[in-house]
């Protein structure tokens, strides 16, 4: 799935709130982010940044990527958006 197709006003919160949490976590300017950035060692998106980054979305949207197959490994925001819009 890909998020630039019609979403409603939660998906659209939630997008918005993953990219901000993302940018702050990361340091990179939410601009230079797109929706086919890998969250991986080239954001400089370690283990524990992971963890940080999982932790503020729960904490902000009540919403645990964990719940069902999900890994960081090879991942994009993309990725990461569609399995919390797909629940």
């Amino acid at each position: 799935m890909n998020i630039n197709k019609k979403i409603d006003s939660r998906d659209r919160k939630l997008v918005a709130v993953v990219f901000e949490i993302v940018s702050r976590q990361t340091g990179i300017p939410r601009e230079r982010l797109h929706q086919d950035s890998m969250l991986n060692e080239e954001l400089g998106v370690d283990p524990n940044m992971h963890s940080r980054i999982l932790f503020d979305i729960e904490s902000q949207l009540g919403l645990n990527p964990l719940e069902g197959n999900w890994s960081f490994e090879n991942a994009s925001i993309n990725a990461l958006i569609t399995t919390m819009i797909d629940k």
